[in-house]
């Protein structure tokens, strides 16, 4: 403990000079360097200790301990709180503890479920993966138990006896801040009212802005909660943004989150869940990579038993403007969700569909979204948009084409192939004259994963096509060959989740599992792909090499009407239909010159038609 000794005789006389007072000089406490000469109008209370290079005015401070070079303007109450050095802390109300400060571990959310039964225990540095398992996996009471465990030791392990604001970090313009843990290097700026939290600080510290409440919540770094924004009982994860008046209860949200205007509760949101629109309701669902459009509404309130239904959407789901989902449901990965649906679809083996309202049922179309430009946008943004710096703790794996989306394909291409006439599924429709089409999509999409994921283990292991003998190709293991789950975000074989869960369990971390199972990806793809092959007689009926170049020829083409379907479709931006209201007072020419000038080039320069079409 460092060194500190009490006031001198003139350190007091200075002090009260100053406008200073104190029930008892004798308890303040200060270091070997303390000078009184920027320490004006402060009232001490109890125990108090103080650090050199200091600025004190107008404050009130009881049983407090300030660090080195830290200034303190206009604190109204200062009670039972450590303040770092190098802190700034202007014009707040009140920052104080109780006997006991958790602040937000140990919190637990009534997440996907309102009624309860899938409760998350809230604790610094929780991931997608271990909230998924956390979530989905109560079935299995003893690995329940187990992190139940794990966080009650850790939420008994965070108490303190007093509110914290850590090294360089920034309060300002605050009124209340009760049991608050703020990280090394947080800003808090206009924030209204925080109770029972911690903003967690490093690399990339986390914000707090203008107007916010929140009560029992953790705020991970490289996470910003602003715009009068009102959270309970909730996680936000590293990298996320809520704000704009957004509402949110009983809700975790995972890394690049942004979230403004709407209102969630019991939402487990997934990385790049996205919502930033007014009038949108996310209730009780499970998403991932998701974005809702304006007015998206989901209702939980057709129950007799309470609110116990849930909705899950697989990864990649978007749903369009006024859209209105009835739970329980569940929407397969990639899929637009279109208009109002109360038949309660089950559509997860059809992923890249569209599912549209049809009377008192749905129609899907399958495969539909894989003609759509905006799929190929996704494939190549959400790595550009990742803001986490430091150690990246939730996995997240942005590929649109993998063994769990091409498993999801591969059921929905032996359904389709079985179908006599229309497809009757769980609360939705495929009719006969979107059949032949969806098996074409999903072929195409299939051929082009299996040749992708061929073309690259041939280069990681530097063989050529043309002489590849031995098609099995050495591997660190013949796991993976199953069936894969998405993790919240992380694909994996659900052999290998089950052997995590199994760690977990026997008290291993449940990141460093995660985190190990996403280093073996690759070997286990090229499992998955090589079994399917095989299984398809694609590869391992003889001539090897033929079959190779077969598979890749089979890539090429696929891949070929694939990006010219999505260029067509990305080129209908450019349709006459989307030139009205351009070049308004003028004719024909005036309107196509004033819609090129906005959109900046044309069709077959767009660089994204562009690429399309050179592939």
């Amino acid at each position: 403990m460092e060194a500190y000794r009490q006031l001198t005789p003139g350190e007091r006389v200075a002090l009260g000079r100053q406008e200073c007072t104190a029930l008892d000089w004798d308890s303040i406490h200060v270091k070997k360097d303390f000078s009184t000469d920027n320490i004006f109008r402060v009232d001490f209370e109890e125990d108090i200790y103080l650090g050199e290079g200091l600025c004190l005015r107008d404050a009130w401070l009881c049983d407090v301990r300030i660090g080195d070079n830290s200034c303190i303007r206009n604190a109204g109450q200062l009670s039972r709180v450590i303040i770092g050095r190098d802190c700034r802390i202007e014009r707040v109300g009140t920052i104080t503890c109780h006997s006991l400060g958790y602040f937000g571990q140990g919190v637990s959310v009534a997440v996907l479920n309102e009624g309860g039964g899938r409760e998350v225990i809230l604790h610094e540095g929780l991931t997608a993966q271990e909230a998924y398992i956390w979530a989905l996996y109560r079935h299995d009471k003893e690995l329940i138990d187990a992190l139940n465990q794990r966080a009650g030791k850790l939420a008994r392990q965070g108490v303190k006896f007093s509110s914290r604001v850590g090294d360089g970090a920034v309060v300002c313009d605050c009124a209340e801040l009760t049991d608050i843990n703020v990280g090394e290097g947080c800003h808090i700026e206009g924030a209204r009212r925080l109770v029972n939290g911690t903003l967690m600080g490093g690399e990339c510290p986390a914000f707090v802005g203008s107007g916010v409440e929140a009560e029992d919540f953790i705020f991970a770094d490289c996470s910003r909660v602003d715009g009068a924004a009102s959270l309970l009982r909730c996680y936000v994860g590293q990298g996320c943004h809520i704000g704009r008046g957004f509402t949110a209860t009983d809700s975790l949200f995972f890394a690049n989150s942004s979230l403004e205007n709407g209102e969630a509760c019991s939402l487990f949101a997934g990385p790049f869940t996205v919502s930033h629109h007014k009038s949108t309701l996310l209730i009780a669902a499970m998403t991932s990579f998701y974005n809702a459009g304006s007015a998206t509404n989901q209702s939980n309130h057709n129950y007799k038993l309470g609110p116990i239904h849930q909705g899950v959407f697989g990864r990649g789901v978007k749903t369009a403007s006024s859209s209105y989902m009835l739970w329980p449901a569940r929407v397969g990965a990639f899929s637009i969700v279109v208009g109002h649906h109360e038949s309660h679809p089950d559509t997860a083996d059809f992923p890249f569909s569209y599912l549209l309202p049809d009377g008192r049922s749905a129609r899907l179309m399958p495969g539909a979204v894989l003609r759509s430009a905006g799929l190929v946008r996704d494939g190549s943004k959400w790595l550009s948009r990742d803001v986490r710096r430091g150690v990246k703790r939730d996995i997240v794996d942005p590929q649109v084409f993998s063994p769990y989306t091409m498993g999801g394909v591969l059921k929905a291409l032996a359904a389709l192939d079985a179908a006599q006439g229309d497809y009757k599924g769980n609360g939705f429709t495929i009719c006969s004259r979107d059949i032949e089409q969806g098996r074409k999509l999903y072929r195409l999409a299939l051929d082009r994963y299996l040749g992708d994921v061929l073309a690259a283990r041939l280069d990681a292991c530097g063989s050529d096509a043309l002489e590849l003998a031995d098609t099995r190709f050495p591997g660190r293991s013949v796991s993976g060959a199953g069936l894969w789950v998405d993790i919240a975000g992380q694909a994996a074989p659900q052999e290998a989740v089950e052997a995590a869960v199994e760690a977990i369990k026997g008290g291993a971390e449940p990141a460093a599992v995660f985190a190990s199972i996403a280093t073996l990806r690759a070997d286990w793809e090229w499992n998955w792909v090589r079994s399917v092959l095989v299984s398809q007689g694609l590869l391992g009926g003889g001539d090897d090499s033929a079959a190779v170049q077969a598979v890749l020829s089979r890539r090429d083409a696929a891949a070929r009407v694939l990006a010219d379907l999505a260029a067509e479709d990305a080129a209908r931006e450019y349709d006459e239909i989307f030139r009205i209201g351009y070049g308004i007072d003028g004719d024909s020419a005036v309107r196509d010159a004033d819609f090129l000038a906005v959109r900046g080039c044309t069709a077959e320069e767009h660089p994204l038609i562009a690429g399309l079409k050179k592939k």
